[in-house]
């Protein structure tokens, strides 16, 4: 919507007031339709705003199931961890190193 557009409708009206009814009609009509447009247009745009934070919020949820998974898969890393560090088998140790890794990168 142009600014320039609608303080020039704007002063349209003000200065068309005081005139004839048939130049107010024959000046405003035009007008009058690129306002109708224009509000046409701020409808498609809220309606768009409204579809893209319903999407915007289900994402949201998404990732803060994630991140919850995520915590919950980490502590029961960690956990598989400290059991393997108590472990003495060469295989043990290997997995600990592997979990470890696997740890770091994550962070």
């Amino acid at each position: 919507m142009s600014k320039e557009r609608l303080e020039g409708i704007r002063e349209d009206v003000r200065t068309n007031a005081r005139k004839e009814h048939e130049i107010i009609t024959e000046i405003l009509f035009d007008d009058a339709l690129w306002l109708i447009e224009q509000a046409e247009r701020v409808q498609e745009l809220e309606n768009l705003v409204k579809c893209e934070r319903n999407i915007a919020g289900r994402a949201q949820k998404r990732v803060d199931r994630m991140e919850r998974q995520n915590k919950r898969m980490h502590e029961a890393l960690v956990s598989v961890m400290d059991y393997l560090q108590d472990g003495r088998s060469a295989k043990a140790n290997r997995l600990y190193n592997e979990i470890y890794k696997l740890l770091e990168e994550s962070e």
